[in-house]
């Protein structure tokens, strides 16, 4: 689950305000949003098994086959 602010910014899904207030501080805070988008990105490499997500994915894709 994502946090708002956590890694990067999140905004409400047809609000044209929300939106506009995030971009105009991801344009003000250049460093932070890179030192979230860092941090980010160490999260998934590090909180993710990708051997046992990818096992799954090929399970998955082996049962569309057979159906």
């Amino acid at each position: 689950m994502l946090n708002d602010g956590e890694f990067g910014g999140l905004y409400h899904a047809g609000d044209v305000a929300d939106l506009r207030e995030k971009l105009l501080w991801a344009l003000e805070n250049l460093g932070e949003l890179k030192e979230k988008a860092t941090a980010g990105r160490k999260h998934v490499q590090t909180a993710n098994d990708w051997d046992d997500i990818a096992e799954q994915t090929e399970h998955v894709y082996q049962q569309a086959l057979e159906n």
